[in-house]
């Protein structure tokens, strides 16, 4: 019994460490309410069309079962305190992270161009309602269905009047 457990304490802390590691790493948000000297005019909604489409991705996916399935076999090993699994699960779950941020960093460059689409159109549609100096705020994308070649979104927001 001695001998079975030798080692795997490092696996311990190695996977205390991920858990408390990848908790750590959450953003903060705060609320437009909350946004100093924020005048808020109102809400608007615009729909638009680009060539790109967003949706799940695939690599991304994968990326994150194998981080579940990897995570699954850490809690085993640990609670079974069995070395290879804590090998396996946290090779596993850390390929999998890995092949999770490869697939965010696949789709970034299509959810910015999306997300500069949506800005535009929303302070287009802004611009034509009021008259002030405004700003858009709290933008949101929604995939509506294809449109011939392109794609349709909608988008909503928040108009702000702009400080000077």
């Amino acid at each position: 019994m001695e001998e079975s457990m030798k080692g795997s304490h490092i696996y311990v802390v190695l996977a205390i460490i991920l858990l408390f590691g990848f908790t750590s790493c959450a953003t903060t948000y705060m609320p437009l309410s909350q946004v100093p000297d924020a005048q808020e005019l109102g809400p608007i909604t615009a729909s638009f069309e680009k060539n790109i489409i967003l949706g799940s991705n695939f690599v991304g996916t994968v990326g994150i079962g194998l981080a579940g399935g990897g995570g699954a076999l850490l809690g085993i090993g640990i609670v079974t305190l069995s070395p290879p699994l804590l090998a396996v699960g946290g090779i596993a779950a850390g390929a999998g992270l890995g092949v999770a941020l490869i697939g965010e960093l696949i789709e970034a460059p299509k959810r910015k161009i999306v997300n500069e689409a949506a800005r535009e159109a929303l302070l287009t549609a802004a611009r034509s309602k009021y008259t002030e100096d405004i700003d858009v705020r709290d933008i949101r994308v929604t995939y509506v269905r294809p449109s011939g070649s392109t794609h349709l979104y909608n988008a909503t927001g928040v108009v702000i009047k702009k400080e000077n």
